[in-house]
């Protein structure tokens, strides 16, 4: 016990930490060393991949609010035994929500969906945490919540990457009293709030006492107990439109998740609300042509990457809530459709206004159809597998950074801008510079269309096969290509799981026409030949934070790691 405080300690003081882990045991990747460390400590109280997963992602609620937090929501991919099961605990529209509700005069107002009372929706992260430990978890609830209780009342320390989340979101958090009061410091001078130094410790008393209150009382707590009549007279004093029927109804959705495959390999990841796990598939269909002597890299094969990741994100306008709109995914991420795509790719670039959702699925829609999406960086994911290798790729968001920037008085609860990933009017983009389709417009009981991509690959042609890869990366719409790089550096090129994150990654997204590409992502031989396909290239930093856990199927060695761009670390048990 001595020797785990001492390295839960360490992790918390040395928040830069981004290592890769191995063994032969249990092992959890995220965004947080805390949260692995939250993770790593259940393993070995003898819980397994779903109390790892469960304790790591209370963990970041507190320990990464510019993220994720109990004011959120996410997706979950679990296997357990010969169990394989989607948990939908994303947020959803509250009951007086309208298809108007962010028009101004006649004219949409982006700001209303994304900061303040109007951007939130019904909050779904503690009751799907709660319900993947209820059904599969081996410990008992309180023991799991401890790490995160005891994180909120000690504290954690700010990192660079809080900082510049906080520096980004500074005139909304100071706007909001109880945010301000907790995620900034008061300027020594009498001015402004301003964001914390490096190394300051943050502590959450209000939040440490609705987890506790969480962890007696479970899910009901905060749905319909004491902390909920807290939440619903927050917003209601602020204006906002949730009440408390809507905590009390939410429910968490299980789906089958969507499974494809890649080089004899099944792949089980997000079906909708999530249009991820379609473009993960997509691309990875058409990656899946190339010969297997191709170069990595190979300006043929990132070409044919490039057009497919166009067609793949024109599909995004088919896609929401499946109990609103029937989404036809089978032809989308279907070999044969694959196999149409590949053939209508020639040598140049193809424009994106001529690629029309659907393309080569024959679902017979034009040009018209096509709508824009953008990038982002927020979000949080994690991956834990345990001893038996069962294993649990999570990712879960307040959607912006900061969410709506605002905290529920007397909680410690930041609020979700979830209401910002709804369409909400024809052609104006999100927070994100996502423009949906009516498929994605606001409607009472809607859950918004995601873009996350919580993945497990599986070492032979079925799901029944053991776990070969647990995977998945916050990043708005960058989410499923990164997760697709990834996966084709580690089993097309047999990259460890540290190069197949760390590698610079590029991004197409069909509307705006751009290529997108990380600083040392291409060499200048391969970007003139790019050019010269009529490929337009912009250079854009860095974007995503993904995690990986990856299997030797011969040794049954597990290597993990968290995206160097980002502060997280993986932890071997």
């Amino acid at each position: 016990m001595r020797s785990l405080l001492l390295l839960f300690v360490l992790l918390v003081a040395s928040p830069c930490l981004a290592l890769p882990a191995a063994g032969e045991a249990g092992l959890v990747a995220t965004a947080h060393p805390a949260a692995s460390a939250a993770g790593v400590e259940m393993l070995r109280k003898g819980g397994n991949a779903v109390d790892a997963a469960v304790a790591s992602a209370f963990a970041l609620a507190v320990a990464e609010p510019n993220s994720s937090g109990l004011g959120g929501g996410g997706f979950a991919l679990v296997r357990v035994g010969s169990e394989l099961r989607f948990f939908d605990f994303r947020e959803v529209a509250p009951a007086r929500a309208k298809r108007d509700m962010f028009l101004r005069g006649g004219k949409p107002d982006p700001a209303l969906s994304r900061d303040g009372p109007l951007a939130v929706a019904v909050p779904g992260a503690v009751a799907g945490y709660l319900a993947l430990q209820e059904r599969y978890g081996k410990l008992d609830r309180a023991t799991v919540l401890a790490p995160a209780i005891r994180i909120a009342e000690e504290g954690f320390r700010v990192d660079e990457r809080y900082r510049t989340y906080a520096g980004y979101r500074l005139d909304v958090l100071r706007r909001d009293p109880e945010a301000s009061r907790i995620f900034l410091v008061r300027d020594p001078s009498g001015g402004p709030a301003q964001v914390p130094p490096l190394g300051t410790l943050l502590v959450q008393r209000d939040l440490a006492a609705t987890l506790r209150e969480i962890a007696k009382n479970g899910a009901n707590a905060f749905y319909s107990g004491a902390v909920a009549k807290k939440l619903v007279a927050d917003l209601r004093s602020r204006g906002g439109i949730l009440e408390a029927a809507d905590l009390a109804g939410f429910r968490v959705k299980e789906r089958e998740p969507l499974v494809g495959s890649y080089m004899g390999h099944a792949v089980a990841t997000a079906p909708p609300p999530s249009a991820g796990g379609a473009v993960l598939l997509t691309v990875l269909n058409v990656l899946e042509t190339l010969p297997a002597q191709t170069p990595w890299r190979d300006p043929v094969s990132l070409h044919l990457f490039i057009e497919t990741m166009k067609r793949a994100f024109a599909d995004r306008a088919l896609f929401g809530d499946p109990a609103f709109i029937d989404v036809p995914v089978a032809a989308l991420v279907s070999k044969e459709r694959a196999a149409r795509l590949v053939s209508s790719i020639g040598f140049p670039s193809t424009p994106a206004t001529s690629i029309p959702p659907g393309e080569g699925a024959e679902l017979g829609l034009g040009p018209e159809d096509a709508r824009a999406v953008g990038g982002g960086t927020d979000t949080t994911h994690l991956c834990t597998i345990d001893a038996a290798g069962d294993a649990v790729s999570l990712t879960t968001t307040v959607n912006y950074g900061f969410g709506a920037g605002i905290v529920a008085k007397g909680t410690g609860v930041l609020w979700n801008d979830e209401m910002d990933d709804f369409s909400i009017a024809p052609g104006v983009p999100n927070a994100f510079g996502v423009s949906g389709s009516a498929a994605n417009a606001v409607a009472p009981g809607k859950i918004p269309l995601s873009s996350m991509t919580p993945t497990l690959v599986f070492d032979g042609p079925t799901t029944d096969s053991p776990v070969r890869v647990v995977v998945g990366s916050p990043g708005g719409p960058r989410i499923p290509t990164a997760v697709a790089w990834a996966l084709y550096a580690l089993l097309a090129y047999g990259a460890d799981v540290e190069k197949a994150l760390g590698l610079g990654r590029i991004h197409h997204q069909h509307l705006p026409d751009v290529t997108l590409y990380e600083p040392f992502a291409l060499d200048s031989a391969t970007l003139g030949l790019l050019l010269l396909r009529g490929h337009r290239l912009e250079e854009a930093g860095t974007w995503s934070n993904a995690t990986m856990i990856a299997v030797d199927p011969k040794t049954g060695v597990r290597t993990g790691a968290a995206d160097p761009r980002g502060s997280g670390t993986a932890i071997a048990q």
